[in-house]
């Protein structure tokens, strides 16, 4: 009750950090029906509600402004059937508006009190700008209240900026609503949320049966690093940008000339950003190749040991697959990468085909069907490398 189900996952696997009591449960459940030879099928949104009291993080939310009209949120299954998180609310009015929202990303502030040491969170958000998100929300009266998404994002400067959705009203019954989340330009998301009003004063509840978004998105893409953050100097290089990837490269920070700077001393040099929710996608970027022993894109990864890179290798061009301590060739052919030029990689992940791109020519292809989805990111070994952008682009199916 008091953390309202909220929990932060240690793991590579920079999506998966931001989770909850029901999440994990699932987890459990799923791995102990393995282990069993049972069957056992979880709800398939991510928000189900379906415990006793559950509410996977949601709560009134902590940077509404104004007053709040939202009075507390609960799970109907604590008296009636059926699971969903109910939604108190009292004296709606005009100008009077409540919200409530659940973490996506990490805080702006480290949670350590002054003057005691404290472990910052290491995370991926869990949302991206470009996905859809959907929801089923059930209203009781004649008269409803207006519901609206929204989203509070980091800006270049590190500030959290609110994006608000379309007003959808709410009629007697059960109500699918959904909506695409606004290109921010490869900003991280902190909350995401549903605000509340009425034209006139209005009390009871609502309930949010469950929520969702999934698959990659539609465009996630990062320009220069002057253009994420104008005010950018070598002597102040933090952006919340940077922090949305999970690195366990021994350097990765924003670099002044192109976006990002991959520098790693030795074997496999991963970072990644995005979910195990991410199934077929297209993962570019414009990389110099300067000096370096292994260099390229990651794709479907799930942690820094289980994943699909795209690769300069030598005099090579070559698809990866490492998992756990194996490095598997996929498939190799001779290719030339001349010295200090800059060039556009691409990896595309579809079905179990894995294809890699050079200036948007394909190069060579691979089939494997061991990992279905997840994050990604770059590849980098004995060697340092600058990239000017990133971008994923879902795959249609």
């Amino acid at each position: 009750g008091p953390v309202a189900d909220l929990m932060y996952v240690v793991c590579a696997d920079g999506g998966e950090c931001l989770s909850d009591a029901v999440i994990e449960t699932r987890r459990v459940r799923r791995t102990a029906a393995a282990l069993s030879g049972t069957a056992y099928r979880p709800p398939p949104t991510r928000f189900a509600f379906e415990y006793p009291g559950a509410t996977q993080g949601f709560r009134p939310c902590p940077l509404h402004t104004g007053l709040q009209a939202v009075t507390g949120v609960g799970n109907i299954n604590t008296q009636q059937e059926g699971h969903g998180l109910e939604i108190r609310f009292a004296s709606l009015a005009k100008g009077v508006t409540g919200a409530v929202s659940v973490a996506t990303f990490i805080d702006p502030k480290p949670r350590g009190s002054s003057d005691t040491s404290y472990f910052e969170v290491i995370a991926s958000p869990t949302l991206y700008g470009t996905q859809t998100v959907r929801a089923t929300i059930r209203a009781y009266e004649r008269v409803n209240p207006v519901v609206r998404f929204f989203i509070h994002h980091y800006d270049g400067s590190g500030k959290l900026v609110k994006v608000d959705g379309e007003p959808c009203s709410l009629q007697s019954g059960d109500n699918p609503i959904s909506w695409r989340v606004p290109d921010i330009g490869g900003h991280p998301i902190h909350r995401i949320g549903l605000e509340l009003s009425a034209a006139r004063r209005l009390s009871g509840s609502i309930t949010l049966l469950d929520m969702d978004w999934s698959g990659a998105p539609e465009a996630l893409v990062f320009g220069g690093a002057f253009d994420l953050s104008p005010a950018l100097s070598p002597w102040d290089t933090t952006t919340y940008w940077h922090k949305s990837f999970v690195s366990s490269a021994r350097h990765f920070a924003p670099d002044i000339t192109a976006t990002f700077c991959l520098s790693h001393p030795g074997a496999n040099g991963v970072i990644t950003t995005g979910t195990r929710e991410w199934i077929d996608y297209d993962v570019s970027s414009r990389l110099t190749l300067d000096l370096f022993k292994t260099v390229g894109l990651v794709a479907r990864a799930r942690g820094h040991r289980r994943y699909y890179a795209a690769v300069a290798q030598g005099r090579h061009a070559a698809i990866l697959k490492h998992f756990d301590a194996d490095v598997f060739v996929l498939n190799e052919i001779p290719f030339r990468f001349p010295e200090n030029s800059a060039m556009e990689f691409g990896f595309r992940v579809r079905g179990n085909t894995l294809a890699m791109f050079i200036d948007g020519q394909p190069v060579l292809e691979a089939r494997d069907t061991t990992l279905p989805s997840g994050g990604a990111g770059f590849l980098i070994e004995e060697g340092t490398v600058p990239a000017r952008g990133f971008a994923v682009r879902r795959i249609a199916s």
